[in-house]
Protein backbone atom coordinates (compact mmCIF):
# COMPACT_ATOMS: atom_id res chain seq x y z
CA UNK A 1 0.00 0.00 0.00
CA UNK A 2 2.98 2.33 -0.47
CA UNK A 3 5.57 3.04 -3.15
CA UNK A 4 8.54 0.78 -2.39
CA UNK A 5 11.08 2.73 -4.43
CA UNK A 6 11.29 5.78 -6.67
CA UNK A 7 13.94 6.72 -9.20
CA UNK A 8 14.14 9.76 -11.47
CA UNK A 9 16.10 8.70 -14.57
CA UNK A 10 17.99 11.60 -16.18
CA UNK A 11 18.12 12.12 -19.94
CA UNK A 12 20.58 9.37 -20.79
CA UNK A 13 21.34 6.89 -23.57
CA UNK A 14 23.42 4.41 -21.57
CA UNK A 15 21.81 0.96 -21.93
CA UNK A 16 23.80 -0.47 -19.01
CA UNK A 17 22.62 2.34 -16.72
CA UNK A 18 18.98 1.75 -17.71
CA UNK A 19 19.41 -2.00 -17.28
CA UNK A 20 20.66 -1.57 -13.73
CA UNK A 21 17.80 0.79 -12.84
CA UNK A 22 15.38 -1.83 -14.18
CA UNK A 23 17.07 -4.54 -12.13
CA UNK A 24 16.81 -2.49 -8.93
CA UNK A 25 13.17 -1.63 -9.67
CA UNK A 26 12.26 -5.29 -10.09
CA UNK A 27 14.24 -6.22 -6.99
CA UNK A 28 12.46 -3.66 -4.82
CA UNK A 29 9.07 -4.69 -6.20
CA UNK A 30 9.68 -8.20 -4.86
CA UNK A 31 11.84 -7.88 -1.72
CA UNK A 32 11.56 -7.86 1.21
CA UNK A 33 7.80 -7.59 0.52
CA UNK A 34 6.00 -7.14 -2.79
CA UNK A 35 4.83 -3.68 -3.78
CA UNK A 36 4.79 -1.00 -6.48
CA UNK A 37 7.81 0.97 -7.68
CA UNK A 38 7.75 4.31 -9.51
CA UNK A 39 10.19 5.23 -12.27
CA UNK A 40 10.14 8.66 -13.86
CA UNK A 41 11.83 8.24 -17.24
CA UNK A 42 12.61 11.45 -19.10
CA UNK A 43 12.91 11.53 -22.88
CA UNK A 44 14.89 14.06 -24.86
CA UNK A 45 12.41 15.87 -27.14
CA UNK A 46 10.12 12.83 -27.47
CA UNK A 47 8.33 12.07 -30.73
CA UNK A 48 10.07 14.85 -32.70
CA UNK A 49 12.00 12.40 -34.86
CA UNK A 50 9.66 9.86 -36.45
CA UNK A 51 12.63 7.91 -37.82
CA UNK A 52 13.62 6.73 -34.35
CA UNK A 53 14.04 2.93 -34.48
CA UNK A 54 11.57 0.78 -32.62
CA UNK A 55 12.52 -0.48 -29.19
CA UNK A 56 13.73 -4.05 -29.31
CA UNK A 57 11.19 -6.07 -27.28
CA UNK A 58 13.89 -8.33 -25.84
CA UNK A 59 13.13 -9.97 -22.51
CA UNK A 60 15.98 -10.95 -20.20
CA UNK A 61 15.25 -13.58 -17.58
CA UNK A 62 17.15 -13.24 -14.32
CA UNK A 63 16.53 -14.99 -11.00
CA UNK A 64 16.35 -12.68 -8.00
CA UNK A 65 17.11 -13.80 -4.48
CA UNK A 66 17.28 -11.91 -1.21
CA UNK A 67 17.91 -14.84 1.12
CA UNK A 68 21.41 -15.96 0.11
CA UNK A 69 23.07 -15.22 3.45
CA UNK A 70 25.56 -17.99 2.63
CA UNK A 71 26.87 -17.81 -0.92
CA UNK A 72 26.59 -21.03 -2.93
CA UNK A 73 29.42 -22.84 -4.73
CA UNK A 74 27.77 -22.09 -8.07
CA UNK A 75 27.37 -18.36 -7.37
CA UNK A 76 31.01 -18.17 -6.24
CA UNK A 77 32.19 -19.82 -9.46
CA UNK A 78 30.27 -17.19 -11.43
CA UNK A 79 32.20 -14.32 -9.84
CA UNK A 80 35.64 -15.99 -9.68
CA UNK A 81 36.59 -14.75 -13.20
CA UNK A 82 36.19 -11.09 -12.13
CA UNK A 83 38.09 -11.65 -8.86
CA UNK A 84 40.94 -14.02 -9.69
CA UNK A 85 44.25 -12.28 -10.48
CA UNK A 86 42.43 -8.94 -10.90
CA UNK A 87 43.51 -5.48 -9.82
CA UNK A 88 40.74 -4.73 -7.38
CA UNK A 89 39.60 -2.48 -4.57
CA UNK A 90 37.25 -3.02 -1.65
CA UNK A 91 35.19 0.13 -1.03
CA UNK A 92 33.61 0.20 2.43
CA UNK A 93 31.00 2.71 3.56
CA UNK A 94 28.95 2.56 6.75
CA UNK A 95 27.73 -1.01 7.19
CA UNK A 96 26.49 -3.70 9.58
CA UNK A 97 29.18 -6.33 9.00
CA UNK A 98 31.98 -7.48 11.28
CA UNK A 99 35.10 -5.56 10.23
CA UNK A 100 37.23 -8.63 10.88
CA UNK A 101 35.47 -10.39 7.98
CA UNK A 102 36.18 -7.42 5.68
CA UNK A 103 39.85 -7.49 6.69
CA UNK A 104 39.96 -11.23 5.96
CA UNK A 105 38.42 -10.62 2.52
CA UNK A 106 41.10 -8.02 1.80
CA UNK A 107 43.80 -10.47 2.82
CA UNK A 108 42.60 -13.32 0.62
CA UNK A 109 42.09 -11.07 -2.43
CA UNK A 110 45.27 -9.05 -1.69
CA UNK A 111 43.30 -5.88 -2.43
CA UNK A 112 43.51 -2.56 -0.57
CA UNK A 113 40.48 -1.22 1.30
CA UNK A 114 39.20 2.29 0.53
CA UNK A 115 37.82 3.00 4.00
CA UNK A 116 35.12 5.63 4.46
CA UNK A 117 35.33 7.44 7.83
CA UNK A 118 32.02 5.83 8.85
CA UNK A 119 33.26 2.31 8.02
CA UNK A 120 35.11 2.26 11.37
CA UNK A 121 38.05 0.60 9.62
CA UNK A 122 40.43 3.52 10.16
CA UNK A 123 41.34 2.22 13.59
CA UNK A 124 45.03 1.88 14.41
CA UNK A 125 44.74 -1.86 14.98
CA UNK A 126 43.55 -2.47 11.39
CA UNK A 127 46.52 -0.96 9.55
CA UNK A 128 48.35 -4.26 9.17
CA UNK A 129 45.86 -4.55 6.29
CA UNK A 130 46.28 -1.96 3.47
CA UNK A 131 43.78 0.67 4.67
CA UNK A 132 43.52 3.64 2.30
CA UNK A 133 42.27 6.55 4.41
CA UNK A 134 42.86 9.39 1.94
CA UNK A 135 40.57 8.13 -0.80
CA UNK A 136 38.91 11.50 -1.37
CA UNK A 137 42.25 13.05 -2.36
CA UNK A 138 43.63 10.03 -4.20
CA UNK A 139 40.50 9.65 -6.34
CA UNK A 140 40.70 13.30 -7.42
CA UNK A 141 43.91 12.54 -9.32
CA UNK A 142 43.41 12.55 -13.10
CA UNK A 143 46.09 9.89 -13.63
CA UNK A 144 44.63 7.54 -11.03
CA UNK A 145 45.18 3.83 -11.63
CA UNK A 146 41.65 2.43 -11.78
CA UNK A 147 40.91 -1.17 -10.78
CA UNK A 148 39.44 -3.91 -12.96
CA UNK A 149 36.96 -4.95 -10.27
CA UNK A 150 35.51 -3.38 -7.15
CA UNK A 151 33.67 -4.93 -4.24
CA UNK A 152 31.49 -2.32 -2.59
CA UNK A 153 30.32 -3.01 0.95
CA UNK A 154 27.63 -0.96 2.69
CA UNK A 155 26.52 2.56 1.86
CA UNK A 156 27.97 5.12 -0.53
CA UNK A 157 31.21 6.74 0.62
CA UNK A 158 31.24 10.37 1.73
CA UNK A 159 33.49 11.31 -1.19
CA UNK A 160 31.69 11.86 -4.50
CA UNK A 161 35.08 11.59 -6.25
CA UNK A 162 35.37 7.95 -5.17
CA UNK A 163 31.84 7.18 -6.40
CA UNK A 164 32.30 9.01 -9.73
CA UNK A 165 35.59 7.27 -10.56
CA UNK A 166 34.20 3.86 -9.70
CA UNK A 167 31.47 4.29 -12.30
CA UNK A 168 34.25 3.77 -14.86
CA UNK A 169 35.13 0.32 -13.49
CA UNK A 170 34.01 -2.68 -15.56
CA UNK A 171 33.06 -5.07 -12.75
CA UNK A 172 31.05 -3.85 -9.75
CA UNK A 173 30.07 -6.28 -6.99
CA UNK A 174 27.80 -4.83 -4.32
CA UNK A 175 27.49 -6.55 -0.92
CA UNK A 176 24.78 -5.36 1.47
CA UNK A 177 22.93 -7.47 4.01
CA UNK A 178 19.91 -5.22 4.58
CA UNK A 179 18.29 -5.96 1.22
CA UNK A 180 18.55 -2.30 0.19
CA UNK A 181 20.32 -1.00 -2.90
CA UNK A 182 21.42 2.60 -2.62
CA UNK A 183 19.84 4.74 -5.34
CA UNK A 184 23.24 6.35 -5.83
CA UNK A 185 24.63 3.20 -7.46
CA UNK A 186 24.29 3.56 -11.21
CA UNK A 187 25.99 0.32 -12.19
CA UNK A 188 25.99 -3.00 -10.35
CA UNK A 189 26.99 -6.27 -12.00
CA UNK A 190 26.42 -8.51 -8.97
CA UNK A 191 24.30 -7.76 -5.90
CA UNK A 192 25.17 -10.22 -3.12
CA UNK A 193 22.98 -10.28 -0.03
CA UNK A 194 25.39 -12.50 1.88
CA UNK A 195 27.62 -12.77 4.91
CA UNK A 196 31.17 -11.78 4.04
CA UNK A 197 32.57 -14.66 6.07
CA UNK A 198 30.77 -17.10 3.75
CA UNK A 199 32.37 -15.43 0.72
CA UNK A 200 35.81 -15.73 2.33
CA UNK A 201 35.17 -19.41 3.06
CA UNK A 202 34.06 -20.07 -0.52
CA UNK A 203 37.06 -18.29 -2.01
CA UNK A 204 39.36 -20.42 0.12
CA UNK A 205 37.68 -23.54 -1.33
CA UNK A 206 37.83 -22.43 -4.97
CA UNK A 207 40.67 -22.41 -7.50
CA UNK A 208 41.41 -18.77 -6.83
CA UNK A 209 44.54 -16.76 -7.61
CA UNK A 210 45.21 -13.50 -5.77
CA UNK A 211 46.88 -10.55 -7.52
CA UNK A 212 50.56 -9.93 -6.72
CA UNK A 213 51.69 -7.29 -4.22
CA UNK A 214 52.57 -4.58 -6.78
CA UNK A 215 48.97 -3.40 -7.10
CA UNK A 216 48.49 -3.12 -3.36
CA UNK A 217 51.84 -1.36 -2.89
CA UNK A 218 50.90 1.31 -5.45
CA UNK A 219 47.85 2.37 -3.44
CA UNK A 220 49.78 2.20 -0.16
CA UNK A 221 52.39 4.60 -1.61
CA UNK A 222 49.66 6.96 -2.85
CA UNK A 223 48.02 6.92 0.57
CA UNK A 224 51.30 7.47 2.43
CA UNK A 225 52.10 10.41 0.16
CA UNK A 226 48.64 11.94 0.65
CA UNK A 227 48.75 11.49 4.43
CA UNK A 228 52.16 13.21 4.72
CA UNK A 229 50.93 16.12 2.60
CA UNK A 230 47.75 16.50 4.69
CA UNK A 231 49.77 16.51 7.92
CA UNK A 232 52.23 19.11 6.57
CA UNK A 233 49.45 21.47 5.49
CA UNK A 234 46.91 20.90 8.24
CA UNK A 235 47.38 24.31 9.89
CA UNK A 236 46.40 26.35 6.82
CA UNK A 237 42.64 26.22 7.51
CA UNK A 238 41.58 26.66 11.12
CA UNK A 239 38.60 24.29 11.15
CA UNK A 240 40.74 21.46 9.77
CA UNK A 241 43.54 21.95 12.31
CA UNK A 242 41.04 22.34 15.17
CA UNK A 243 39.23 19.12 14.23
CA UNK A 244 42.57 17.31 14.25
CA UNK A 245 43.21 18.65 17.77
CA UNK A 246 39.78 17.42 18.86
CA UNK A 247 40.29 13.92 17.42
CA UNK A 248 43.71 13.66 19.05
CA UNK A 249 42.32 14.82 22.41
CA UNK A 250 39.17 12.79 22.97
CA UNK A 251 39.64 9.72 25.19
CA UNK A 252 40.08 6.23 23.80
CA UNK A 253 36.95 4.07 23.70
CA UNK A 254 34.74 7.09 22.97
CA UNK A 255 31.95 7.60 20.42
CA UNK A 256 32.25 10.38 17.85
CA UNK A 257 29.21 11.49 15.83
CA UNK A 258 29.86 13.66 12.80
CA UNK A 259 27.32 16.07 11.40
CA UNK A 260 26.58 16.22 7.71
CA UNK A 261 27.98 18.77 5.25
CA UNK A 262 31.45 20.14 6.13
CA UNK A 263 32.06 18.21 9.40
CA UNK A 264 31.92 14.78 7.72
CA UNK A 265 34.10 15.96 4.82
CA UNK A 266 36.74 17.31 7.15
CA UNK A 267 36.58 14.10 9.18
CA UNK A 268 37.15 12.17 5.94
CA UNK A 269 40.24 14.28 5.26
CA UNK A 270 41.95 14.04 8.66
CA UNK A 271 40.88 10.70 10.17
CA UNK A 272 43.74 8.20 10.28
CA UNK A 273 44.74 5.50 12.77
CA UNK A 274 42.22 6.38 15.47
CA UNK A 275 42.43 4.67 18.84
CA UNK A 276 39.36 2.57 19.53
CA UNK A 277 36.83 5.30 18.74
CA UNK A 278 33.46 4.42 17.20
CA UNK A 279 32.29 6.79 14.45
CA UNK A 280 28.71 7.50 13.42
CA UNK A 281 27.17 9.98 10.98
CA UNK A 282 23.76 11.31 10.02
CA UNK A 283 24.05 11.06 6.23
CA UNK A 284 21.50 11.81 3.53
CA UNK A 285 19.28 14.63 2.35
CA UNK A 286 17.88 15.11 5.86
CA UNK A 287 21.31 15.02 7.47
CA UNK A 288 20.83 18.47 8.99
CA UNK A 289 17.89 17.26 11.11
CA UNK A 290 17.89 15.56 14.48
CA UNK A 291 21.63 15.38 15.16
CA UNK A 292 21.38 16.36 18.84
CA UNK A 293 18.50 13.93 19.35
CA UNK A 294 20.49 11.09 17.76
CA UNK A 295 23.52 11.87 19.92
CA UNK A 296 21.44 12.06 23.10
CA UNK A 297 19.83 8.71 22.26
CA UNK A 298 23.23 7.08 21.82
CA UNK A 299 24.55 8.72 24.99
CA UNK A 300 21.56 7.50 26.99
CA UNK A 301 22.42 3.89 26.11
CA UNK A 302 26.16 3.84 26.84
CA UNK A 303 28.61 4.69 29.59
CA UNK A 304 31.14 5.87 27.00
CA UNK A 305 31.92 9.53 26.37
CA UNK A 306 29.92 10.71 23.35
CA UNK A 307 31.07 13.63 21.19
CA UNK A 308 28.92 15.34 18.56
CA UNK A 309 30.49 17.60 15.92
CA UNK A 310 27.92 19.74 14.06
CA UNK A 311 27.59 23.02 12.21
CA UNK A 312 25.74 25.98 13.66
CA UNK A 313 22.69 25.51 11.42
CA UNK A 314 22.39 21.82 12.31
CA UNK A 315 22.57 22.84 15.98
CA UNK A 316 19.71 25.34 15.58
CA UNK A 317 17.65 22.82 13.62
CA UNK A 318 17.44 20.55 16.66
CA UNK A 319 17.32 22.86 19.68
CA UNK A 320 14.48 20.76 21.06
CA UNK A 321 16.93 17.87 21.20
CA UNK A 322 18.86 19.73 23.92
CA UNK A 323 15.95 19.13 26.32
CA UNK A 324 16.12 15.41 25.56
CA UNK A 325 19.90 15.48 25.90
CA UNK A 326 19.74 17.18 29.29
CA UNK A 327 17.21 14.66 30.56
CA UNK A 328 18.69 11.45 29.18
CA UNK A 329 22.35 11.78 28.17
CA UNK A 330 25.06 10.38 30.42
CA UNK A 331 28.12 12.13 28.98
CA UNK A 332 27.58 14.20 25.84
CA UNK A 333 29.86 16.92 24.49
CA UNK A 334 28.58 18.99 21.55
CA UNK A 335 31.04 20.89 19.36
CA UNK A 336 29.22 23.69 17.52
CA UNK A 337 31.10 25.06 14.51
CA UNK A 338 30.07 28.72 14.39
CA UNK A 339 30.99 29.99 10.92
CA UNK A 340 28.07 32.33 10.14
CA UNK A 341 25.96 29.52 8.73
CA UNK A 342 25.97 27.48 5.54
CA UNK A 343 29.66 27.68 4.61
CA UNK A 344 29.49 24.38 2.71
CA UNK A 345 27.97 26.46 -0.10
CA UNK A 346 31.21 28.43 -0.37
CA UNK A 347 32.62 25.34 -2.03
CA UNK A 348 30.14 25.55 -4.92
CA UNK A 349 31.47 27.05 -8.17
CA UNK A 350 28.40 29.34 -8.28
CA UNK A 351 29.63 31.19 -5.18
CA UNK A 352 32.17 33.14 -7.26
CA UNK A 353 29.68 34.19 -9.91
CA UNK A 354 26.73 35.32 -7.82
CA UNK A 355 28.38 38.25 -6.04
CA UNK A 356 26.24 39.69 -3.24
CA UNK A 357 23.34 37.45 -4.28
CA UNK A 358 25.36 34.51 -2.97
CA UNK A 359 25.17 35.80 0.62
CA UNK A 360 21.44 36.53 0.27
CA UNK A 361 20.60 33.12 -1.17
CA UNK A 362 22.99 30.72 0.54
CA UNK A 363 24.34 32.12 3.81
CA UNK A 364 22.25 32.09 7.00
CA UNK A 365 23.72 34.51 9.56
CA UNK A 366 22.35 34.27 13.10
CA UNK A 367 23.87 37.09 15.14
CA UNK A 368 20.63 37.48 17.08
CA UNK A 369 20.87 33.91 18.45
CA UNK A 370 23.23 33.48 21.40
CA UNK A 371 24.32 29.87 21.99
CA UNK A 372 25.59 30.69 25.49
CA UNK A 373 22.13 31.96 26.50
CA UNK A 374 20.49 28.83 25.10
CA UNK A 375 22.94 26.69 27.12
CA UNK A 376 22.40 28.66 30.34
CA UNK A 377 18.61 28.42 30.02
CA UNK A 378 18.92 24.62 30.22
CA UNK A 379 21.74 24.55 32.81
CA UNK A 380 24.13 23.13 30.24
CA UNK A 381 27.84 23.88 30.56
CA UNK A 382 28.99 26.29 27.86
CA UNK A 383 32.51 27.02 26.61
CA UNK A 384 33.91 29.24 23.87
CA UNK A 385 37.63 28.38 23.70
CA UNK A 386 40.04 30.55 21.72
CA UNK A 387 42.97 28.15 21.40
CA UNK A 388 43.76 24.46 20.89
CA UNK A 389 45.20 24.35 24.41
CA UNK A 390 41.86 25.46 25.86
CA UNK A 391 39.99 22.89 23.75
CA UNK A 392 42.19 20.04 25.03
CA UNK A 393 41.70 21.17 28.62
CA UNK A 394 37.90 21.35 28.31
CA UNK A 395 37.66 17.93 26.65
CA UNK A 396 39.64 16.24 29.41
CA UNK A 397 38.09 18.04 32.38
CA UNK A 398 35.88 15.97 34.64
CA UNK A 399 32.40 17.42 34.81
CA UNK A 400 29.34 16.74 36.92
CA UNK A 401 27.17 18.11 34.11
CA UNK A 402 25.98 15.44 31.68
CA UNK A 403 25.98 17.81 28.68
CA UNK A 404 28.64 20.28 27.52
CA UNK A 405 28.45 22.68 24.58
CA UNK A 406 31.73 23.90 23.10
CA UNK A 407 31.20 26.70 20.58
CA UNK A 408 34.18 27.22 18.28
CA UNK A 409 34.27 30.30 16.07
CA UNK A 410 35.67 30.20 12.53
CA UNK A 411 36.24 33.02 10.06
CA UNK A 412 34.03 32.49 7.01
CA UNK A 413 36.79 33.82 4.73
CA UNK A 414 38.66 30.53 5.33
CA UNK A 415 36.13 28.64 3.25
CA UNK A 416 36.70 30.74 0.14
CA UNK A 417 40.13 29.13 -0.23
CA UNK A 418 39.01 25.62 0.79
CA UNK A 419 38.73 24.22 -2.76
CA UNK A 420 42.11 25.65 -3.75
CA UNK A 421 43.60 24.20 -0.57
CA UNK A 422 42.31 20.72 -1.46
CA UNK A 423 43.44 21.01 -5.09
CA UNK A 424 46.94 21.97 -3.96
CA UNK A 425 47.09 18.86 -1.78
CA UNK A 426 46.03 16.64 -4.68
CA UNK A 427 48.67 18.09 -7.01
CA UNK A 428 51.42 17.24 -4.52
CA UNK A 429 50.52 13.54 -4.24
CA UNK A 430 53.05 11.22 -5.90
CA UNK A 431 53.79 7.51 -5.76
CA UNK A 432 57.47 8.29 -5.18
CA UNK A 433 56.88 10.49 -2.09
Amino acid sequence: NNIKWFYDIPVINDDNFISNVAYKAIYYSNFPTKGPVHINWQFEEPFTDLSTPEINPKITHKTLSSTNINISDERTKNIIPILSDKKGLIIVGSHNYDNRDILNLSEILNWPIIADPLSNLRDEKNYTTPIIDSGDLVFRKEDLLLPETIIHIGNLPVSKFISKNLEKVSNHIFIENSGNISSGFSSIDEHLNISISSLVTQLQKQDFKAINNDWKKTYIKLNDSARKIIDRNISKIKEISTKKTILDSIPEDSIFISGNSLPIRILDLILSKSKNIKFYGNRGLSGIDGNISIASGISSMTKKNVFLDIGDLAFFHDLGGLVTAKRNSKSLTIFVNENSGGQIFSLLPQSKDLGEDYNDWFITPHKEIDISEISNSLSIEYYNPKSDKEIKKIINENSENNVKIIEINYDKSDYKIYNQYINNLVQKITIDE
